[in-house]
């Protein structure tokens, strides 16, 4: 069992006159880090079976827009546009 008087930990100014300052640093990741890929996955795409779309790769915004220039590795998006108003069908079950 962990004693929290034994563990805790205190910090005080040397000069009572001084700032106290802090640096920290996190990294997040919002994917699966060296996921397994099937390459023969077919993907469904939310249209109605037969309907015509115009698709466009589009560019990674971060480039343009952000200190960021480096587009991320395996970046890929696409805009999917149509003449005509399209109905669009959930890509799993569930509420939307």
């Amino acid at each position: 069992m962990l004693n929290l008087k034994e563990a805790s930990l205190h910090l005080s100014q040397r000069t009572p006159d001084e700032n106290i300052g802090f640096n920290y640093t996190y990294k997040y990741f919002n994917q699966t880090i060296n996921p397994t890929l099937d390459v023969d996955f077919v993907y469904i795409l939310p249209y109605k079976k037969g309907t015509k779309m115009n698709v466009e790769e589009l560019d990674y915004l971060g480039e343009k827009y952000s200190n960021n220039k480096k587009k991320p590795k395996g970046w890929k998006a696409y805009s999917f546009k149509s003449d005509a108003p399209q109905e669009i069908y959930p890509a799993r079950k569930g509420v939307l």
